[in-house]
Protein backbone atom coordinates (compact mmCIF):
# COMPACT_ATOMS: atom_id res chain seq x y z
CA UNK A 1 0.00 0.00 0.00
CA UNK A 2 1.25 3.49 -0.83
CA UNK A 3 2.66 5.46 2.05
CA UNK A 4 0.08 8.26 1.59
CA UNK A 5 -2.87 5.88 1.86
CA UNK A 6 -1.40 4.22 4.94
CA UNK A 7 -0.83 7.69 6.45
CA UNK A 8 -4.53 8.54 6.03
CA UNK A 9 -5.54 5.20 7.55
CA UNK A 10 -3.30 5.68 10.58
CA UNK A 11 -4.44 9.27 11.02
CA UNK A 12 -8.06 8.11 11.16
CA UNK A 13 -7.19 5.28 13.54
CA UNK A 14 -5.22 7.54 15.91
CA UNK A 15 -6.87 10.93 15.47
CA UNK A 16 -10.47 9.76 15.77
CA UNK A 17 -10.14 8.05 19.18
CA UNK A 18 -8.02 10.92 20.50
CA UNK A 19 -10.71 13.43 19.54
CA UNK A 20 -13.45 11.33 21.12
CA UNK A 21 -11.48 10.57 24.29
CA UNK A 22 -10.32 14.09 25.09
CA UNK A 23 -13.46 15.65 23.68
CA UNK A 24 -15.48 13.72 26.27
CA UNK A 25 -13.64 15.44 29.11
CA UNK A 26 -15.70 18.35 30.55
CA UNK A 27 -13.49 21.34 29.71
CA UNK A 28 -16.15 23.99 30.22
CA UNK A 29 -15.10 27.45 31.38
CA UNK A 30 -17.39 29.56 33.60
CA UNK A 31 -18.43 33.07 32.60
CA UNK A 32 -16.15 35.79 33.85
CA UNK A 33 -16.88 39.39 34.72
CA UNK A 34 -15.51 40.42 31.33
CA UNK A 35 -17.28 38.93 28.32
CA UNK A 36 -14.11 39.32 26.28
CA UNK A 37 -12.14 37.29 28.82
CA UNK A 38 -14.89 34.63 28.83
CA UNK A 39 -14.83 34.44 25.04
CA UNK A 40 -11.06 33.95 24.96
CA UNK A 41 -11.16 31.20 27.62
CA UNK A 42 -14.04 29.35 25.97
CA UNK A 43 -12.41 29.62 22.54
CA UNK A 44 -9.38 27.79 23.95
CA UNK A 45 -11.68 25.16 25.49
CA UNK A 46 -13.23 24.49 22.06
CA UNK A 47 -9.81 23.82 20.52
CA UNK A 48 -8.05 22.05 23.38
CA UNK A 49 -9.26 18.55 22.31
CA UNK A 50 -7.46 19.08 18.97
CA UNK A 51 -4.01 19.28 20.62
CA UNK A 52 -3.35 15.52 20.88
CA UNK A 53 -4.59 14.76 17.33
CA UNK A 54 -2.34 17.60 16.10
CA UNK A 55 0.69 16.04 17.78
CA UNK A 56 -0.24 12.63 16.38
CA UNK A 57 -0.50 14.15 12.90
CA UNK A 58 2.94 15.76 13.28
CA UNK A 59 4.45 12.43 14.32
CA UNK A 60 2.86 10.56 11.42
CA UNK A 61 4.00 13.23 8.96
CA UNK A 62 7.52 12.84 10.30
CA UNK A 63 7.30 9.08 9.75
CA UNK A 64 5.84 9.48 6.26
CA UNK A 65 8.59 11.90 5.21
CA UNK A 66 11.25 9.38 6.23
CA UNK A 67 9.79 6.07 5.06
CA UNK A 68 9.98 4.72 1.47
CA UNK A 69 7.02 5.30 -0.80
CA UNK A 70 5.92 1.67 -0.54
CA UNK A 71 4.75 0.64 2.93
CA UNK A 72 3.31 -2.49 4.49
CA UNK A 73 0.01 -3.61 3.06
CA UNK A 74 -3.21 -3.15 4.97
CA UNK A 75 -5.92 -5.77 4.77
CA UNK A 76 -9.65 -5.22 4.55
CA UNK A 77 -10.11 -5.95 8.26
CA UNK A 78 -7.81 -3.08 9.16
CA UNK A 79 -9.68 -0.76 6.83
CA UNK A 80 -13.02 -1.69 8.40
CA UNK A 81 -11.73 -0.81 11.87
CA UNK A 82 -11.28 2.86 10.91
CA UNK A 83 -14.68 3.16 9.18
CA UNK A 84 -16.39 4.86 12.19
CA UNK A 85 -13.70 7.56 12.36
CA UNK A 86 -13.80 7.96 8.56
CA UNK A 87 -17.58 8.49 8.67
CA UNK A 88 -17.22 11.21 11.33
CA UNK A 89 -14.47 13.01 9.43
CA UNK A 90 -16.42 12.78 6.16
CA UNK A 91 -19.55 14.11 7.89
CA UNK A 92 -17.63 17.06 9.32
CA UNK A 93 -16.13 17.91 5.92
CA UNK A 94 -19.49 17.71 4.14
CA UNK A 95 -21.18 19.89 6.76
CA UNK A 96 -18.44 22.51 6.46
CA UNK A 97 -18.61 22.58 2.65
CA UNK A 98 -22.41 22.69 2.68
CA UNK A 99 -22.39 25.55 5.16
CA UNK A 100 -20.18 27.60 2.83
CA UNK A 101 -22.13 26.81 -0.33
CA UNK A 102 -25.70 27.18 0.84
CA UNK A 103 -27.37 30.56 0.54
CA UNK A 104 -29.67 31.30 3.47
CA UNK A 105 -31.37 34.37 4.89
CA UNK A 106 -29.01 35.73 7.55
CA UNK A 107 -31.70 37.29 9.76
CA UNK A 108 -32.54 40.88 10.72
CA UNK A 109 -28.93 41.86 11.47
CA UNK A 110 -25.92 39.66 10.80
CA UNK A 111 -22.30 39.44 9.71
CA UNK A 112 -21.68 37.20 6.69
CA UNK A 113 -18.62 36.29 4.64
CA UNK A 114 -15.63 34.16 5.58
CA UNK A 115 -12.69 36.05 4.12
CA UNK A 116 -14.32 39.45 3.68
CA UNK A 117 -17.03 39.69 6.33
CA UNK A 118 -19.71 42.30 5.84
CA UNK A 119 -22.64 43.53 7.90
CA UNK A 120 -26.15 42.88 6.57
CA UNK A 121 -29.19 44.71 8.00
CA UNK A 122 -32.69 43.77 6.86
CA UNK A 123 -34.49 46.99 5.77
CA UNK A 124 -37.62 45.86 7.63
CA UNK A 125 -35.57 45.54 10.82
CA UNK A 126 -33.97 48.95 10.32
CA UNK A 127 -37.43 50.54 10.11
CA UNK A 128 -38.31 49.50 13.67
CA UNK A 129 -35.09 50.89 15.15
CA UNK A 130 -34.33 54.47 16.05
CA UNK A 131 -30.98 56.10 15.28
CA UNK A 132 -29.27 55.02 18.53
CA UNK A 133 -30.49 51.43 18.23
CA UNK A 134 -29.35 51.22 14.61
CA UNK A 135 -25.92 52.57 15.56
CA UNK A 136 -25.66 50.06 18.41
CA UNK A 137 -26.61 47.12 16.18
CA UNK A 138 -24.08 48.20 13.56
CA UNK A 139 -21.35 48.56 16.19
CA UNK A 140 -22.03 45.03 17.43
CA UNK A 141 -21.94 43.51 13.96
CA UNK A 142 -18.85 45.49 12.97
CA UNK A 143 -17.09 43.98 15.98
CA UNK A 144 -17.99 40.54 14.59
CA UNK A 145 -16.60 41.54 11.19
CA UNK A 146 -13.42 42.96 12.71
CA UNK A 147 -12.62 39.60 14.32
CA UNK A 148 -13.69 37.51 11.28
CA UNK A 149 -16.21 35.70 13.47
CA UNK A 150 -18.06 33.92 10.61
CA UNK A 151 -14.81 32.11 9.74
CA UNK A 152 -14.08 31.40 13.40
CA UNK A 153 -17.58 29.98 13.86
CA UNK A 154 -17.15 27.71 10.86
CA UNK A 155 -13.80 26.41 12.14
CA UNK A 156 -15.21 25.88 15.63
CA UNK A 157 -18.14 23.96 14.14
CA UNK A 158 -15.71 21.83 12.14
CA UNK A 159 -13.57 20.84 15.13
CA UNK A 160 -16.77 20.12 17.09
CA UNK A 161 -18.13 17.92 14.30
CA UNK A 162 -14.89 15.92 14.34
CA UNK A 163 -15.81 14.91 17.90
CA UNK A 164 -19.36 13.82 16.99
CA UNK A 165 -21.40 12.44 18.72
CA UNK A 166 -19.70 13.60 21.98
CA UNK A 167 -22.18 15.86 23.88
CA UNK A 168 -19.42 17.74 25.74
CA UNK A 169 -18.06 19.11 22.46
CA UNK A 170 -21.44 20.56 21.52
CA UNK A 171 -21.76 22.16 24.95
CA UNK A 172 -18.35 23.81 24.60
CA UNK A 173 -19.31 25.20 21.19
CA UNK A 174 -22.58 26.56 22.54
CA UNK A 175 -20.86 28.08 25.60
CA UNK A 176 -18.33 29.81 23.35
CA UNK A 177 -21.07 31.13 21.08
CA UNK A 178 -22.83 32.72 24.06
CA UNK A 179 -19.59 34.25 25.36
CA UNK A 180 -18.84 35.52 21.85
CA UNK A 181 -22.00 37.63 21.87
CA UNK A 182 -21.14 39.05 25.29
CA UNK A 183 -17.68 39.98 24.04
CA UNK A 184 -19.03 41.76 20.96
CA UNK A 185 -21.59 43.59 23.11
CA UNK A 186 -18.72 44.91 25.20
CA UNK A 187 -16.76 45.98 22.12
CA UNK A 188 -19.82 47.77 20.75
CA UNK A 189 -20.06 49.72 24.00
CA UNK A 190 -16.36 50.59 23.77
CA UNK A 191 -17.09 51.95 20.29
CA UNK A 192 -19.72 54.27 21.78
CA UNK A 193 -22.92 52.23 21.51
CA UNK A 194 -25.60 53.02 24.09
CA UNK A 195 -26.12 49.89 26.29
CA UNK A 196 -29.90 50.33 26.58
CA UNK A 197 -30.24 50.89 22.84
CA UNK A 198 -28.17 47.78 22.10
CA UNK A 199 -30.28 45.72 24.53
CA UNK A 200 -33.47 46.82 22.79
CA UNK A 201 -32.01 46.07 19.36
CA UNK A 202 -31.04 42.56 20.52
CA UNK A 203 -34.53 41.84 21.88
CA UNK A 204 -36.16 43.06 18.66
CA UNK A 205 -33.75 40.99 16.58
CA UNK A 206 -34.59 37.82 18.52
CA UNK A 207 -38.31 38.45 18.03
CA UNK A 208 -37.95 38.96 14.28
CA UNK A 209 -35.20 36.44 13.55
CA UNK A 210 -35.79 33.29 11.59
CA UNK A 211 -34.43 30.11 13.12
CA UNK A 212 -31.07 29.52 11.43
CA UNK A 213 -28.17 27.40 12.60
CA UNK A 214 -25.80 28.33 9.78
CA UNK A 215 -22.32 28.40 11.35
CA UNK A 216 -21.03 30.76 8.64
CA UNK A 217 -23.43 33.55 9.69
CA UNK A 218 -23.22 35.59 12.91
CA UNK A 219 -26.56 37.10 13.91
CA UNK A 220 -27.19 39.89 16.38
CA UNK A 221 -29.62 37.83 18.45
CA UNK A 222 -27.43 34.78 19.05
CA UNK A 223 -28.68 32.14 21.49
CA UNK A 224 -32.03 33.43 22.79
CA UNK A 225 -31.68 31.31 25.96
CA UNK A 226 -28.71 33.49 26.88
CA UNK A 227 -30.71 36.63 26.12
CA UNK A 228 -31.42 37.35 29.78
CA UNK A 229 -27.73 37.33 30.66
CA UNK A 230 -26.83 39.63 27.76
CA UNK A 231 -29.59 42.13 28.45
CA UNK A 232 -28.87 42.06 32.19
CA UNK A 233 -25.21 42.88 31.60
CA UNK A 234 -26.07 45.70 29.23
CA UNK A 235 -28.63 47.27 31.55
CA UNK A 236 -26.25 46.91 34.48
CA UNK A 237 -24.09 49.43 32.60
CA UNK A 238 -20.86 48.10 34.09
CA UNK A 239 -18.02 47.55 31.60
CA UNK A 240 -15.41 45.17 33.00
CA UNK A 241 -11.77 45.69 32.15
CA UNK A 242 -10.02 43.16 29.92
CA UNK A 243 -6.24 43.15 29.58
CA UNK A 244 -6.22 41.48 26.18
CA UNK A 245 -3.95 38.54 25.29
CA UNK A 246 -2.36 37.09 28.42
CA UNK A 247 1.12 35.73 28.99
CA UNK A 248 -0.50 32.35 29.63
CA UNK A 249 -1.74 32.26 26.02
CA UNK A 250 1.73 33.08 24.70
CA UNK A 251 3.32 30.41 26.90
CA UNK A 252 0.76 27.81 25.80
CA UNK A 253 1.34 28.68 22.14
CA UNK A 254 5.09 28.36 22.56
CA UNK A 255 4.81 25.01 24.32
CA UNK A 256 2.44 23.70 21.66
CA UNK A 257 4.85 24.74 18.89
CA UNK A 258 7.74 23.02 20.68
CA UNK A 259 5.69 19.86 21.26
CA UNK A 260 4.73 19.79 17.57
CA UNK A 261 8.38 20.06 16.51
CA UNK A 262 9.36 17.27 18.92
CA UNK A 263 6.51 15.07 17.63
CA UNK A 264 7.63 15.67 14.05
CA UNK A 265 11.24 14.82 14.93
CA UNK A 266 10.11 11.76 16.88
CA UNK A 267 8.20 10.55 13.84
CA UNK A 268 11.30 10.88 11.68
CA UNK A 269 13.60 9.12 14.17
CA UNK A 270 11.38 6.46 15.70
CA UNK A 271 8.14 6.45 13.76
CA UNK A 272 8.78 3.12 12.04
CA UNK A 273 8.55 1.12 15.27
CA UNK A 274 5.46 3.03 16.42
CA UNK A 275 3.72 2.42 13.10
CA UNK A 276 4.50 -1.30 13.29
CA UNK A 277 2.84 -1.42 16.72
CA UNK A 278 -0.21 0.44 15.38
CA UNK A 279 -0.49 -1.95 12.46
CA UNK A 280 -0.40 -4.92 14.83
CA UNK A 281 -3.21 -3.32 16.83
CA UNK A 282 -5.19 -2.91 13.62
CA UNK A 283 -5.07 -6.65 12.84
Amino acid sequence: MDRELLLVLLLLFVGGPLFWAWGSVPLRSPLRVSGRASEAARWRAVWLPAVLPLLALAGLLGWASHEPREAEGVGSVRVLIVVPAAIVWARASIRAIWSVLRARHPGPAATVGLLRPRVVIDPAFALVLDAEETAAALAHERAHARHHDPLRLLLAQLVTDLQWPVPAACRRLKDWGNALELARDEEARLDGADPAALAKAIVLCVKLARRDDDPAVVTLGGDDRALEVRVGRLLDDQLAAHDGPSKRRAIFGGLLAMATVFALAGGVLGGEEVVRILLRVLT
